[in-house]
């Protein structure tokens, strides 16, 4: 990791198109601006823990769904196959 050390109103500059500036220092807090392109996503780390948890888990229920619709299917199938008229003369 990269640590740099600056003031209020210097900026640092990634690659040639995204700049971070020291906004206001207060205390503990510091105030920042980054100016990017619209398509790079910039999210504070805390969201974006929380964003990736809340994916994992709606695509393990989207998973888990698919499996019970499977197994669902199976198992009509099953009972459907069982319904049926076993083969033999047909009663008139």
């Amino acid at each position: 990791m990269l640590t740099l050390s600056r003031k209020s109103g210097e900026t640092i500059r990634i690659g040639e198109d995204i700049f971070i500036t020291i906004k206001r220092i207060e205390s503990d807090l510091v105030k920042i601006g980054i100016q990017a392109p619209a398509d790079v996503k910039i999210y504070r780390e805390e969201i974006y823990i929380k964003m990736k948890s809340l994916n994992l888990q709606a695509a393990s229920q989207s998973k888990g769904r698919t499996k019970r619709m499977s197994l669902i299917k199976l198992l009509e199938g099953l009972h459907n196959s069982n319904n049926e008229d076993p083969p033999g003369p047909s009663a008139k």
